[in-house]
């Protein structure tokens, strides 16, 4: 009896207990994964309805995941670039035979583990990837802010196991071998967990170098590294596609299609069965890290990013890096894996990206990503022929005035026409970012028909000094409402930035930036000159200027530090001088040299405070995240972004077309100013106020230059509203010192 009653108390504990582990199993099913499938040579040319045909899961993870196009471009634009600045937090640069191994791959007849023990100083316990050359890797990046394995470093400090699968090889021996995908997630000791080696492929006759994926073998070896009891980052590089597109040049057209669309469908059921496998908490992410030549010819730029969760809505990718809808930045990626799973990311250049609700969002994409290839493709083709034309109509103008000889009154007119017609390009460049969806035929008509519209009929109805007045007046109208209304014309005019480029997603770039300065000093001297005596004038000149300095400073509106800092010495100097010319009062150059450093003074205090209360509102800008590193003391990093912006104006001096007519234009005004037989004698007299305009927009152009990284780009711009109206009022004087004589 009493052991019937013992066997029956056995069966209930044992009841019981199991119970409680299948509810225990059941409560604690394995953590949070994300899931990263890298696709190189994958892009937007991919993307469209007639490959995603071919791709149905593709397809599906586009149209109910949320969708971006993602900014790639790295200072050397390889793939190995891109994975080592998501894993450093900022863009680095690597050389592309640094790889990495798995520990017994041999090289140079030793092991990977023992090159890796023999160049590092006491590295950690090894896991099966070593990267021998980490201490190379991180030396390469003393022109940069990048650290290598740093994310691998804060998933390993946050409890997160990442792991690294997959490979690009191009044959079986060491000297093909493309294993860069470990620089994402690696540590700050060149190792990480997963598997990169030669068993992830197989040989295969029919496919480029004779070697294909294994996929069985791929998915076997995620399975055996999946950890049931830790959060988890895995990385999965797919390679067939990059390995496809090295060999393209190879291929007949036909051979090569029926090939890619073999690896596309392979790679597609890859990406069906991981989606079958995940899990509620688990995040499946794909992306290209760099898209493939024929893309990058067509200006196909913007790699493929998709953010898949389930049971979550379709969506557009957002971040603040880029403050565009559907556009993210490279950068971000380490930023939102490490806010998912709650740990510091403020080491990290980008931000986290956002998933803003989209009913349509790969066609709402896709036809933005037209509008911008368009654009992108149309700047060189317009921009550099319209720089040649103002500087060849600059050139040949300042030669017929030096000259000193008569010329036909038809000449003469046609370059003040010329010459004028520069005034108008900003703003119909402007106006047209409004319509950059029509086909880029149309679009190059409606810019020709609407320049010589806008200037014919502005030309033909104001005297020669109202017509310079409603030109730029009117254009510094029409660029500081666009920008307080979104932008929306910028973003997508030829003079605006270039998301593709990636210098710039927001705010006003450089090219504006100077034209807006230019028109604003070039109106308001005009103003003072005309109303001088007109009670409210000073009040209108300063809200103008007070205006156009809070767009430029504001993270919500212009967003340019430099601009903000040049607007504001540029302004003070410009009052400083029209108080000096309406009370005639006489300034020693050592009081203005004093005014000018309180101008700077001043703009330097108020781009600090300003962006030190937006960043306590928790209001992002890219001049915000400077200054918040400058007050904390971080040299290194000011240190490196003014070494980058110093080289890069440096480069563009040498390179751009801009430094052409910034140059031009200021030999035209030394001319004019300085050279006693040809200076501006009488409108220096008798036009004080304008004068002095011409005077602050050189001033202006050179203190941009100095202030600002690519400032040769506003420098140019600034200055063409110098030389322009100066060499209008001489070739009328000309016309009617012509016409005197002849009578």
């Amino acid at each position: 009896m009493l052991s019937k009653k013992i066997a029956a108390c056995w069966i209930v504990f044992s009841c019981l207990w199991i119970t409680n582990v299948v509810h225990a199993y059941g409560e604690s099913e394995r953590p949070a994964t994300w899931w990263i499938l890298s696709i190189p040579s994958y892009s937007y040319l991919e993307a469209d309805d007639a490959y995603l045909s071919y791709t149905p899961h593709i397809q599906t993870l586009m149209q109910q995941g949320a969708v971006g196009a993602l900014n790639v471009r790295t200072p050397q634009r390889g793939v190995e670039d891109s994975y080592l600045s998501i894993g450093a937090g900022a863009k680095a640069i690597v050389a592309s035979d640094y790889q990495a191994y798995m520990t017994d791959d041999v090289i140079q007849q030793h092991q990977a583990i023992h090159l890796w023990n023999q160049y590092l100083h006491s590295p950690s316990t090894p896991k099966p990837i070593v990267i021998p050359s980490m201490y190379a890797i991180t030396q390469q990046q003393q022109t940069t802010t990048a650290t290598p394995g740093l994310l691998g470093d804060v998933l390993q400090e946050g409890n997160v196991h990442p792991a690294v699968f997959g490979n690009r090889d191009r044959g079986s021996g060491v000297e093909t071998w493309l294993r860069h995908a470990p620089f994402m997630l690696m540590n700050a000791d060149g190792t990480v967990d997963g598997n990169v080696g030669k068993e992830l492929e197989q040989a295969d006759d029919s496919r480029p170098y004779n070697v294909k994926t294994n996929y069985d073998a791929l998915i076997e070896q995620i399975k055996m590294n999946t950890r049931q009891n830790i959060k988890q980052v895995t990385l999965i590089e797919l390679g067939g596609l990059n390995r496809l597109y090295s060999l393209r040049h190879l291929y007949e057209p036909e051979q090569f299609m029926t090939l890619k669309l073999t690896i596309l469908k392979e790679i597609d059921e890859f990406v069906g069965e991981m989606m079958s496998q995940l899990e509620a908490e688990d995040t499946l992410l794909l992306f290209s890290p760099v898209v493939h030549k024929q893309a990058l010819q067509e200006k196909v730029m913007l790699a493929p990013i998709v953010l898949y969760k389930q049971n979550e809505p379709s969506a557009l990718l957002y971040s603040e890096t880029t403050k565009r809808p559907g556009i993210v930045s490279i950068l971000d990626i380490a930023p939102t894996i490490l806010e998912d799973f709650e740990l510091n990311n403020e080491t990290f250049i980008g931000k986290p990206i956002q998933a803003e609700r989209h009913t349509n969002g790969l066609q709402w994409l896709q036809t933005d990503l037209g509008k911008i290839t368009q654009v992108h493709t149309l700047r060189p083709q317009l921009l550099y022929p319209l720089i040649t034309y103002e500087v060849t109509v600059l050139v040949i103008v300042i030669i017929v005035l030096l000259r000193n000889r008569d010329m036909p009154f038809f000449t003469l007119k046609l370059l003040d026409i010329l010459l004028f017609s520069m005034l108008w390009i900003p703003i119909v460049f402007l106006v047209l970012g409004y319509v950059a969806f029509i086909p880029a035929w149309l679009y190059v008509s409606l810019f020709f028909l609407c320049w010589f519209l806008f200037t014919l009929l502005s030309y033909v109805s104001f005297s020669m000094l109202q017509k310079i007045f409603v030109s730029s007046s009117l254009t510094m109208i029409l660029i500081v409402l666009d920008g307080w209304f979104g932008a929306k014309a910028m973003k997508y005019s030829i003079l605006g930035y270039d998301p593709i480029i990636g210098a710039r997603f927001y705010g006003i770039g450089n090219e504006y930036m100077g034209v807006l300065i230019g028109t604003a000093i070039l109106s308001t001297s005009f103003l003072m000159q005309k109303f001088s005596h007109v009670r409210g004038i000073w009040v209108t000149v300063v809200i103008t200027y007070v205006a156009i300095i809070a767009y430029l400073l504001l993270p919500q509106w212009g967003t340019n530090a430099g601009g903000a800092l040049s607007a504001t010495i540029a302004f003070c100097y410009a009052t400083i001088g029209f108080y000096r010319i309406k009370k005639k009062v006489i300034l020693s150059t050592k009081k203005m040299v004093l005014w000018i450093g309180m101008a700077g003074l001043i703009g330097l205090t108020l781009l600090i405070s300003t962006s030190v209360l937006f960043s306590l509102l928790q209001i992002e800008s890219h001049i915000g995240r400077a200054v918040t590193r400058l007050l904390n003391g971080d040299w290194a990093y000011i240190y490196a972004l003014i070494k980058r912006k110093l080289e890069m104006n440096w480069h563009l001096v040498g390179v751009s077309a801009w430094s052409k007519v910034f140059f031009v234009g200021l030999f035209v005004w030394c001319i004019f100013a300085f050279d006693r037989r040809r200076r501006m004698t009488y409108t220096a007299q008798m036009e004080p106020y304008r004068m002095h305009g011409f005077h602050t927009l050189t001033f202006a152009s050179i203190v941009a230059f100095l202030l600002n990284d690519s400032g040769i780009v506003a420098a140019a711009t600034i200055i063409t509203y110098v030389v322009v109206p100066v060499l209008m009022i001489k070739l009328s004087e000309k016309i009617i010192k012509q016409h005197s004589e002849q009578e």
